[in-house]
């Protein structure tokens, strides 16, 4: 019998809707159901071509995209509105309304436009073309503007690609990644403050446990600290798991324990142990994408291990140490503690259509909301002849990101999203949901903090 926590199902939630792309970055503002996502490159005519959109996915609505930022219909007047270049390998965050504060001297539109305290999100590195970059952009989610920063930015790290990066409280802190040449793999960590712009270099220790220089790592943030997993060079992957403690700026190597069940396994040396507990963690890799649900649940997805890409799902449990490769269950298999699939559900198509292009006036929207105001027109054509998709393909170059849904004075739900990555024929389009099982613990939690006694009490768990 397989215990709860290690089953995972998987829900196909959009496909076709956006141009396919692979190596872009994904964000989320906290306690928003927005999944921003920008960059990548995609196949044109059979070359590998970059990309400078950024598309909005809203997790409240079912197939719901639409393109986000200033736009022209119109080349020449289209190339002036201020954007980033099209890039792969960037670091993207979300920052809720009010923590950046030295955005308001940096304001590329006026002042008074940029007084009320907005959600952004955070864009560093990257690479263009022939270029690796160390640009810092910022994009207003209310007036859907970039603004420039990267003159603003004090001290800032040499440029880069494929690194990792997490917001912690007012840090946005960065670590490792490709420089120039592909031999230039780096082993250094900045931490920007959001509210200064001001970089600074962690030194590390030779008697710190830090990771090695590395690349094209997992990384997510667990309470305080920053988690990297695997990541790799040219010639090796790794699957090694260290933390970077921010209240100490220290890096900190996690050794996994045994899993319970590989330890009751083997006090019976007469019966074999099952292929899936021998597995005692991940083997090494790169471009998987990980984040935390569930408070101390770490959830590490695809990536390539050298020889091939994968579409395991492990679970890293924080409260005991312990890996386990998470077991995938049909969706639509007819169980009371899963949602009911149905044809809305489950709906796509093999071609995109393209969004059409925003007038360079901004349109009203509403992002800091749990509903967003500007849909593509664009149907979804539910499978009808076609075998329906019950899990994602192995991939690389994917991005995994925690939304929040609900109404806005209601109960709210954590749901993981994965969108995009390229497999072994193709990029990708499609947006997948990851469903996992709430331990009992947080459901009482959620329960306690939607009851009438807290209404008027915002909390959050750390």
């Amino acid at each position: 019998m397989v215990n709860s926590d290690h089953k995972v199902k998987w829900k196909l939630r959009s496909t076709g809707q956006v141009t396919p792309r692979a190596g872009h970055c994904v964000a989320n503002i906290p306690g928003t159901p927005l999944m921003y996502v920008f960059g990548g490159s995609h196949n044109h005519l059979g070359d590998q071509i970059s990309s400078k959109e950024l598309d909005v996915y809203n997790c409240n609505k079912e197939g719901f995209w639409r393109r986000a930022g200033l736009s022209s219909p119109i080349e020449a007047e289209d190339a002036k509105i201020l954007r980033p270049k099209a890039r792969i390998g960037a670091v993207m965050v979300g920052i809720e309304r009010g923590q950046m504060i030295g955005e308001l001297s940096y304001a590329s539109t006026t002042i008074s436009e940029n007084q009320e305290p907005h959600n952004a999100l955070l864009l560093f590195g990257g690479w263009h073309e022939d270029t690796v970059l160390n640009d810092l952009w910022k994009f207003n989610c209310k007036t859907e503007k970039w603004i420039n920063l990267t003159d603003k930015q004090k001290n800032p790290p040499p440029a880069r690609s494929n690194h990792s990066g997490v917001l912690i409280d007012n840090n946005f802190i960065i670590f490792g990644g490709l420089g120039e040449e592909i031999e230039d793999v780096k082993q250094d960590m900045y931490i920007l403050d959001v509210q200064t712009l001001i970089w600074r270099k962690i030194p590390l220790d030779d008697t710190d446990e830090k990771p090695p220089a590395s690349r094209s790592h997992a990384c997510c943030v667990h309470r305080k600290s920053m988690v990297l997993f695997g990541g790799g060079t040219e010639k090796v992957c790794f699957n090694h798991l260290y933390k970077f403690d921010l209240e100490v700026e220290r890096w900190f190597k996690i050794t996994p324990n045994k899993s319970e069940e590989l330890l009751q396994a083997e006090k019976d040396p007469t019966k074999p142990i099952s292929s899936n507990l021998v597995l005692t963690e991940p083997e090494p890799r790169m471009f998987s994408t990980a984040v935390v649900y569930d408070l101390d649940r770490m959830f590490v997805f695809g990536g390539r291990n050298g020889k091939q890409k994968i579409n395991e799902v492990w679970q890293f449990d924080f409260a005991n140490l312990q890996w386990n490769l998470m077991q995938v269950g049909d969706y639509l298999e007819d169980e009371s503690n899963t949602l009911v699939l149905n044809d809305d559900d489950m709906a796509g198509s093999d071609d995109f259509d393209q969004f059409p292009l925003q007038s360079s006036v901004p349109t009203t929207n509403n992002d800091d909301a749990m509903n967003d105001a500007s849909p593509l027109p664009s149907p979804l054509t539910p499978f009808s002849s076609k075998k329906r998709p019950t899990k994602p393909t192995p991939r690389t170059g994917m991005g995994m990101t925690v939304v929040t849904t609900g109404k806005q004075l209601g109960p709210k739900t954590q749901r993981i999203l994965v969108f995009g990555g390229n497999d072994v024929k193709k990029k990708l389009s499609e947006v997948w949901e990851l469903i996992v099982n709430p331990r009992e613990f947080s459901k009482r939690v959620a329960a306690l903090i939607e009851s009438p006694n807290f209404s008027d009490i915002n909390i959050k768990v750390f």
